[in-house]
């Protein structure tokens, strides 16, 4: 279960559906679930230095829950 590797908070903004999470938030989720940048960066679909950049401004609700869903399914292989 993802809600496992994230704050209280980013549960609640995920139990009531998936909302905005800013980089850094992003980054204690993958490595929270154990994950290195460059697997997450790979599963997205983009080079692990273009993801790094990402990871410098907030994601969009879509691009959460994306990458929320790559977290789950990586930890799951």
């Amino acid at each position: 279960n993802i809600n496992m590797t994230l704050s209280q908070e980013q549960e609640k903004n995920t139990m009531k559906g998936v909302e905005r999470m800013s980089g850094a938030e992003i980054k204690k989720a993958i490595l929270a679930a154990g994950l290195k940048i460059w697997q997450v960066a790979k599963a997205y679909g983009v080079a692990d230095t273009t993801f790094s950049k990402y990871l410098r401004r907030d994601f969009t609700a879509d691009e959460t829950e994306k990458v929320l869903n790559i977290i789950s399914e990586l930890k799951k292989a």
